[in-house]
């Protein structure tokens, strides 16, 4: 509603105003991988849209985070979410008034470059030829 002057004989008819929050994204994580076994870090989240009291979900549970700037968050890693060796899904939720959750972004425990499941030894076997 609003008031034109001192009295409400001059007010408007009231009209419903919904403030909504921007969905969230992630471009990256500092670091994005951590030794199996290492100690408790702090992970830098860049992206889009954060507000502050936006949640760092690891895999869609919430960690410590620290809002830094609309395009910044910190989240706390423990050492025992280190010490599973796996992909880890990284996403942020937005709160209130409508909450909204950003895309997921993987954060590696163990090494990096290792495929997700165990192959095996690789065996070498000899080509004959006739």
């Amino acid at each position: 509603t609003v008031v034109n002057g001192t009295t409400s004989a001059y007010a408007s008819n009231p009209v419903l105003l919904t403030i909504e929050n921007k969905q969230p994204s992630i471009a990256s994580l500092s670091p994005n991988n951590a030794a199996l076994g290492a100690s408790a870090t702090t992970v830098t989240i860049v992206g889009s849209d954060f507000v502050e009291g936006s949640i760092a979900r690891w895999d869609g549970q919430p960690r410590s985070t620290q809002f830094i700037s609309p395009t910044t968050l910190e989240m706390q890693l423990s050492a025992a979410d280190l010490s599973i060796e796996q992909a880890w899904g990284v996403t942020v939720l937005v709160p209130d008034p409508r909450e909204a959750a950003s895309n997921t972004v993987e954060f590696v425990v163990g090494n990096p470059g290792a495929p997700s499941s165990p192959q095996g030894p690789s065996i070498f076997l000899p080509t004959i030829m006739r």
